[in-house]
């Protein structure tokens, strides 16, 4: 008798990833995440050298997250001033922003991160598990929630207005006041569907203060796995003086998106057995 095959669970990701990190009591994921091998995911963040400086410092080292309240796209801070029944809501939170198309969006990240041309911005990978044990590690000690998930970028403009049926009324009528509140913050404009984003937003139960969550670490390097340096550099400063000097504990590379390649020489091959057509 042949045994009956179990159907493939059509959410085998979802589930699989709470149940990863279901031991961290204070992080939530508001949607799946994109994998790549082996079940990783990869997060990366384009941030300035100071910012950089400020993660691996040898005294105090230490992640920000900033409020919402001072993102520039006004479409997304619209949500952030609903009535959800939630009291101050909009001073209670904080997000970091990450990218997970590390190669698929470079050529426009380092433009858009960059746009003064200081050569200042590096690209820097994040081990994903460490940073959650960090986080819930300061969620127990500090009453505070992390919420994770991917930006959806599939919404028009129209919707966002509330002009018409809607994902964002769908989401206020299908989920608890919080977690549409904390879902909402996840929606964007096609416009910017390149970034790739996953916010991590934190919930505080108070409001916090200056607009933003300043979360310490007892060692900054253990959240890194990599950091890369625009391709506008020489790769000798990158490597050598510039950044190895600072950050040796971290491995170094710089982008080769614009490093010359050889010369390209077409030469076409006569085939007397090809037919004409």
């Amino acid at each position: 008798m042949n045994a009956k095959r179990k159907k493939p669970n059509g959410n085998k990701k979802s589930v699989t990833l709470r149940k990863k990190y279901e031991d961290l009591k204070k992080i939530h994921f508001l949607s799946d995440l994109p994998r790549k091998e082996k079940e990783s995911i990869c997060l990366y963040r384009y941030m300035p050298l100071k910012y950089l400086r400020t993660l691996l410092s040898k005294d105090r080292p230490q992640i920000v997250f900033m409020s919402p309240q001072k993102w520039e796209d006004p479409y997304e801070k619209r949500f952030l001033y609903g009535k959800y029944g939630i009291e101050n809501f909009q001073d209670k939170i904080a997000c970091i922003c990450f990218t997970t198309n590390a190669s698929e969006n470079e050529a426009a990240a380092w433009c858009m991160y960059d746009r003064e041309r200081k050569n200042d911005i590096v690209q820097v990978s994040f081990d994903f598990d460490n940073l959650l044990i960090v986080l819930n590690g300061y969620g127990d000690r500090n009453g505070v929630d992390f919420y994770i998930g991917m930006v959806d970028y599939n919404i028009e403009v129209d919707e966002l207005k509330g002009k018409k049926d809607s994902k964002v009324k769908k989401i206020v009528k299908e989920c608890s006041a919080e977690r549409a509140a904390l879902k909402l913050m996840l929606l964007k404009r096609k416009a910017f569907k390149f970034e790739g984003e996953v916010r991590i937003i934190a919930m505080a139960s108070k409001p916090l203060s200056d607009e933003k969550m300043i979360i310490p670490l007892e060692k900054g390097h253990s959240l890194i796995k990599q950091i890369k340096a625009q391709p506008f550099l020489p790769n000798t400063i990158v490597t050598k003086e510039l950044l190895k000097k600072e950050f040796s504990s971290v491995k170094i590379v710089r982008s080769q998106l614009y490093d010359s390649v050889p010369k390209f020489n077409y030469k076409q091959v006569k085939n007397s057995s090809i037919r004409r057509r």
